[in-house]
């Protein structure tokens, strides 16, 4: 099979760019010896027996499953190209913090999956202004405009079976619409107790029944950006419950995953567990940043 492969080269080129398109540590020693892991960013993959060297770096959220586990062990239908969440966006210059996240459907053309994703995107960007980080109290404050930034991959590329191959740093969320039955089974296998959307693994399932629900879409979304369950807004458990408001609370959630504010202290956000965000900051940073605090803007 030499005429389809690296091999053809005759050693005059390596192809290391394997499994999802990451590179191989081949070779890497001096004596010619290597560990032939993949290079995930995150952490590194060993393709011959199917785990990480390295804990999940999300394993707070998935605490029935090892956090040495690749995609629950389902590498069919999830897919974890580099271990990020979403990230903070700080401007000083501007004044502005901005969650950002990039999404992409599961299969190419799914209007399915694009019309949960377009309505997660409609609604937290219209969230943008709404709340603002401030630092210091009285004439000293220095306030930074919060905004949301969600937008679709345009350059997500898709193979053969219609996945998408993206290998890009950026954010990896994932909207996958099951059918109902196909739903349940998933669910079941997550251990979940979610009967109308579940956000799992940085990826969020839908059954068809709940696709034109953006309630739903809103809340799922809010998951993939760290904000957990919280009373009757939009993070409600209960689909009944689930308003169009959010508060400071959600966002606090969302700062405390990324390392700042008052639950960045909390064990599922430390450090030591791998959390790779590659936040942005522009300008210099007030050296008390972490320190800050959410308030509502005024009207």
């Amino acid at each position: 099979m030499a005429g389809i492969s690296s091999k053809a080269l005759n050693g005059a080129a390596a192809n290391k760019a394997k499994y999802n398109g990451k590179e191989e540590q081949r070779e890497e020693f001096d004596d010619g010896s290597g560990l032939e892991w993949t290079d995930y960013g995150a952490r590194m993959y060993d393709n011959q027996i199917g785990r990480w060297y390295g804990v999940d770096a999300l394993s707070e959220k998935h605490f029935q499953l090892t956090p040495f586990h690749y995609t629950a062990n389902n590498p069919i239908n999830a897919y974890d190209p580099d271990g990020n969440d979403f990230r903070l966006v700080i401007d000083n210059e501007k004044g502005t913090i901005t969650i950002e996240a990039m999404f992409y459907a599961r299969h190419e053309g799914n209007s399915e999956e694009m019309e949960v994703i377009n309505n997660i995107i409609e609604f937290w960007n219209s969230q943008s202004g709404k709340f603002k980080w401030k630092i210091g109290k009285g004439d000293d404050a220095i306030e930074y405009t919060i905004n949301f930034n969600l937008f679709v991959d345009k350059d997500v590329t898709y193979n053969e079976s219609g996945a998408p191959t993206n290998g890009n740093a950026a954010p990896a969320n994932m909207v996958i619409v099951q059918s109902d039955k196909e739903f349940n089974k998933t669910r079941e296998m997550m251990n979940s107790d979610d009967l109308d959307a579940v956000a799992y693994l940085n990826h969020i399932y839908v059954p068809k029944s709940s696709v034109k629900n953006k309630k739903i879409a809103s809340r799922e979304g809010g998951h993939i950006l760290g904000m957990t369950h919280f009373g009757e807004d939009v993070m409600s458990k209960f689909t009944e419950n689930i308003n169009t408001k959010i508060n400071k609370y959600n966002i606090l959630d969302a700062f405390g995953r990324a390392g700042y504010g008052q639950y960045s202290e909390m064990q599922f956000s430390k450090d030591p567990y791998g959390r790779n965000f590659d936040n942005k900051t522009y300008g210099i940073t007030p050296s008390n940043f972490k320190k800050g605090r959410v308030v509502k803007r005024k009207k």
